[in-house]
């Protein structure tokens, strides 16, 4: 009897009413601990005994594993009844990958049936081949490590088709442990795949899209039309609410606000393009006005291409973009042509009443590029008149933008097609200095045979509108700062708290009534203890006088202005004072009402010890200034004295040696003649010998001043080899020139530079042996802002130890008695401190027998304008005079000559006559005034420097005697200081050349004067 009945009523398990049993043995049945049920046996003849019990246990045991197994049979079949049924492919392999069991999903899979699957090992079914060998190791390591192991493969089905597979793989180990079999559930994600992959490829081609989006001119945008009839415009870059005033996530939800502000008059038409183009569909196209909030009347023209959605949508793929001024211009040709055609009499008045009146700037070009109609809104832009437009080359009137407007204009000559809606960027006469910003748009006027005869030129200028885009970006980047700042000021808060209490410094705060609140480390430690210890007032840490003082003035003008510093004294717990310097600032709240008090004081006990020492010393110190300056000033005067006592004498010399060469005394034999040139060319070798010794001492007392302006690189270069030109051809050398054609132009004092140059050239030539080569190398780096300027030979050269020698004044690296190179030592010094006063350095490098080369390496920017020629008087040496044929009469023009040197006076005045010239000679200022009311002469040559009445003196009366305010005055000067041609031309002097003379040189600048 088996039954799992436990009540006490029925011990056997028998119903009620059945027949006693006479004896009875019962055991339990166990399963996992537990009695399950009772297992008995009754009406034995004999008596129970232990065997029966034994036997009675293990058919107990016997029943309870046949339900078991019947259980787990049950089981079984319901588990592979829900294998067989599931979705996903299931496969059992063993441990060498031979598959035992698989599932009808995976036949699906696999294109294996179950049969052809069974038996083979899996590898052997759809391996691709694509997994790599890192992936296998990873599989198999984390298999036979009892992990569950999650991935994805790329299998191979039966007909050879590749698919997707997400496998999830699980060990299975028998009651010992040992891993026997492993289960692979798999499931297709090939689809998925390639929805992933297709929405990887959309993503890609929406930023690409938007890429080329954002270059495209105007707004790229999409405009979907639902099937209800309404309207959004999903996308658009963020032009459009510039463009149209709108937020974009406002037009994403509904168009209705952009059709609103359509014109009223062009709403219609809109509307039926959109339906027209919604019926076909077809791709879209109009033009209309949109009344901006902030612009007001703009023309807006759109494009777009429509595309049939599954919900019945249409969406439109396209681009609108501004085009009120093309409109404008449009109109206004299309104005000016009906004009001409329906009356030609009234043709000029009716184009220059349009071009007086347009609201963007109009100009018309010849094919010379010269302005032959100009309106006033585009006079008033360039800041130039009408009149001065007309007739004139672009490059004339506007330098600064012809070289990137003239090729537009003459390609639309060239081609007959517009170039429209270009934006330009540079500076012009009206706002010099200033960037300014245009958007141009170039048509060609065709004639009647339909060549281009002329160009219009349609220019707004956006420079506002740019101004506002930069305003809005830098608004942008002042926000990001201010967000940045708020949090590092917010981290240097706990760092200042450290900070103050690590002071030095006396650091406290007060109450608006003088109570301390707050005393740093170093303000508790001198007074001896903390604020919390005790009621601590202001008055407790300073001297009467102090807090006097602080109370009076410190804390009332900290409260008004909100800070205020002095001197005060700081009392110390131990009753010592100590000067400080204290500052007090006052600090209130966003209404105005002060909140507290702060202080900062700093001991400044060894400062008044050092101000005394100071004010001592500095006495000294002012005693010995005024004997250095009365010292410079001695030395400035013995320098201009020297200037005037070298030169004058040097002024007679090469006057005489240079008119005795024109013959002006009558004719010389050839060997006179010789010595004559001898004389000069020692004259002249004295004067570069006395510019040099005066410049050195010029420079070193800081007297020379740059008149830095934009100079054109290759004109100095080339007028620095001229000077050098002839003594290289005596020596037969080679002279190359290398210039950088990116270097044109150089801000330099050009007199400098060209001394620099010629003073490096002019070594080449005395170093380098007959048959030599030299030259000169220009070379811009633009990328380190700076230009070289290279001098090389093939000359002697020099050793390393010599170099350090090289640059100091009078000093030759050749100093014996019989050297072979003459010269003073004082070009390269000059060289070397010129170039420094620029800016710049002198690199050298030099190898004994092969050469020298020597860099000068100075500051350079590329965006300089080309210096126009100057009119002074040099510009016109190459020049034939207007009086070089003046015949030698009496009838030349009358000239007075001021000079108290009878010796200077005679070989300049015998010159001039020689040459045409009337003189009249005195020696004297009183004398030359008085001759100058009388003669009228029409040019006076006035020396500088005379006795009695000096020569500014005498220019100054002469400019207020009636009827020569207006006569040409040569200041004649051996001064060569700097500032002297500033004091003679406020003086009323025209011109100003320094002694000694250049005769033919003097004669053209007369020549020029006279014909001014």
């Amino acid at each position: 009897m088996i039954h799992n009945d436990f009540s006490s009523r029925s011990q056997s398990g028998l119903p009620e009413g059945s027949a006693p049993i006479a004896r009875y043995l019962s055991v339990p049945i166990l399963r996992q601990g537990q009695v399950a049920a009772i297992l008995g046996v009754g009406n034995k003849a004999s008596d129970y005994n232990q065997d029966d019990v034994q036997v009675l246990h293990e058919l107990a045991s016997m029943v309870m594993e046949i339900v078991e197994r019947k259980q787990t049979e049950i089981l079984m079949s319901l588990l592979v009844t829900a294998l067989e049924a599931s979705a996903s492919a299931i496969v059992i392999t063993r441990l060498d990958g031979v598959i035992e069991w698989a599932n009808p999903a995976f036949s699906l899979l696999s294109g294996y049936s179950v049969e052809e699957a069974v038996g083979r090992k899996r590898g052997d079914l759809g391996g691709s081949g694509v997994q790599s060998r890192e992936l296998t190791a990873a599989l198999s390591e984390t298999a036979l490590g009892r992990r569950v192991w999650r991935g994805e493969l790329i299998n191979q089905r039966k007909d050879g088709s590749l698919y997707y597979e997400e496998m999830t793989m699980t060990p299975v180990a028998d009651e010992a442990g040992i891993i026997r079999h492993f289960v692979a559930v798999e499931q297709d994600i090939t689809e998925r795949k390639k929805s992933e992959e297709a929405m990887r490829q959309r993503i890609e081609l929406q930023e690409q899209f938007a890429k080329v989006a954002a270059c495209v001119p105007g707004v790229v945008y999409s405009f979907r039309l639902r099937p209800d009839g309404t309207a959004c415009i999903p996308f658009a870059v963020p032009a459009i609410e510039e463009l149209f005033a709108i937020p974009r996530d406002v037009l994403a939800q509904d168009a209705a606000p952009l059709f609103e502000n359509i014109h009223p008059d062009d709403r219609q038409h809109t509307f039926e393009t959109i339906e027209e183009a919604s019926r076909l569909p077809s791709p879209w196209h109009d033009v209309y006005r949109y009344v901006h909030p902030v612009e007001g009347e703009r023309w807006i023209e759109g494009w777009s291409a429509p595309q049939v959605e599954p919900d019945g949508s249409i969406l439109w793929h396209g681009f609108v973009m501004d085009v009120t001024a093309r409109k404008q211009v449009e109109e206004e040709i299309q104005s000016l042509n009906v004009s001409l055609e329906r009356r030609v009499a009234e043709r000029t008045a009716e184009l220059e009443s349009m071009l007086a009146n347009a609201t963007i700037g109009l100009a018309f070009f010849d094919r010379d590029i010269r302005f032959i109609r100009i309106n006033n809104c585009l006079a008033r832009m360039n800041g130039v008149p009408i009149a001065d437009h007309i007739g004139r080359p672009l490059r004339e009137v506007l330098p600064t933008i012809a070289d990137t407007v003239e090729p537009m204009l003459r390609r639309v000559f060239d081609t007959g097609r517009p170039v429209t809606e270009m934006e330009l960027e540079g500076t012009i006469a009206a706002h010099p200095g200033e960037r300014r910003f245009w958007l141009h748009s170039i048509y060609p006027v065709p004639g009647q045979d339909g060549t281009v005869i002329s160009v219009g030129a349609a220019v707004t200028d956006i420079t506002e509108q740019k101004r506002a885009q930069e305003k809005l970006a830098d608004l942008n980047r002042i926000l990001q700062e201010e967000i940045a700042e708020r949090e590092r000021v917010e981290q240097q808060v706990h760092r200042l708290a450290a900070v103050l209490e690590a002071s030095p410094d006396f650091v406290g705060m007060a109450d608006p009534e003088g109570r301390v609140f707050y005393l740093n480390r170093a303000f508790s430690e001198g007074l001896g203890r903390p604020p919390e210890r005790k009621p601590l007032a202001v008055a407790d840490c300073h001297p009467a006088g102090s807090v006097r003082l602080i109370h009076e003035e410190g804390l009332p003008t900290a409260a008004r202005t909100g800070v205020w510093r002095g001197e005060t004294e700081f009392l110390t717990h131990q009753g010592r004072s100590i000067p400080v310097s204290q500052l007090i600032l006052g600090h209130s709240n966003s209404e105005g009402k002060l909140e507290f008090f702060s202080t900062i004081m700093r001991d400044i006990s060894e400062r008044k010890q050092m101000e005394l020492a100071l004010r001592r010393r500095g006495e000294e110190l002012a005693a010995a200034n005024a004997e250095l300056a009365g010292a410079a000033r001695l030395k400035d005067e013995f320098l201009a004295s020297m200037s005037h006592e070298l030169r004058t004498p040097l002024n007679g010399i090469l006057g005489m040696s240079e008119g005795l060469q024109e013959h002006v005394y009558g004719p010389l034999n050839p060997q006179q003649l010789r010595a004559v040139r001898d004389v000069e060319e020692c004259g002249r070798h004295l004067l570069a010998l006395i510019n040099d010794i005066l410049d050195v001492a010029k420079i070193e007392a800081g007297k020379v001043e740059l008149e830095l302006a934009p100079v054109a690189v290759e004109d100095v270069c080339q007028a620095s080899l001229r000077l050098v030109k002839d003594s290289a051809l005596k020596k037969k050398i080679t002279v190359s020139f290398h210039l950088d054609k990116l270097v044109r132009v150089l801000t330099a004092d050009e007199r400098r530079l060209k001394q620099v140059l010629v003073n490096l050239l002019s070594n080449a030539v005395k170093f380098t042996a007959e048959g030599g080569r030299m030259g000169l190398d220009v070379v811009g780096e633009g990328d380190k802002g700076q230009v070289r300027f290279t001098v090389w030979d093939t000359g002697i050269g020099m050793r390393p130890e010599e170099l350090q020698r090289l640059f100091q004044p009078f000093v030759q690296l050749d100093s014996r008695l019989s050297r072979q190179y003459e010269g003073t030592g004082l070009g390269l010094a000059l060289v070397k401190r010129l170039t420094e006063l620029h800016g710049g350095r002198v690199l050298v490098e030099s190898q004994p027998g092969t050469g020298s080369r020597f860099t000068v390496v100075l500051p350079w920017t590329t965006e300089l304008p080309v210096p126009v020629a100057s009119d002074s008087w040099e510009g016109h040496q190459e020049q034939t005079g207007l009086l070089e044929n003046a015949p030698e009469a009496v009838g030349g023009p009358l000239i007075l000559a001021v000079d108290d040197n009878p010796q200077n006076a005679r070989g300049m005045v015998d010159y001039l006559i020689f040459k045409g010239f009337r003189v009249v000679s005195v020696a004297s200022g009183a004398e030359a005034i008085e001759m100058a009311k009388k003669l009228h002469p029409r040019l006076i040559l006035m020396d500088i420097q005379m006795r009695e009445m000096d020569g500014l003196e005498a220019i100054r009366r002469i400019r207020l005697l009636s009827g020569l305010r207006e006569v040409p005055i040569v200041a004649l000067t051996a001064l060569a200081m700097a500032g002297d041609r500033e004091r003679f031309l406020e003086a009323g002097a025209t011109e100003y050349v320094s002694k000694p003379l250049s005769l033919d040189q003097f004669r053209r600048t007369i020549e020029a004067l006279l014909n001014r």
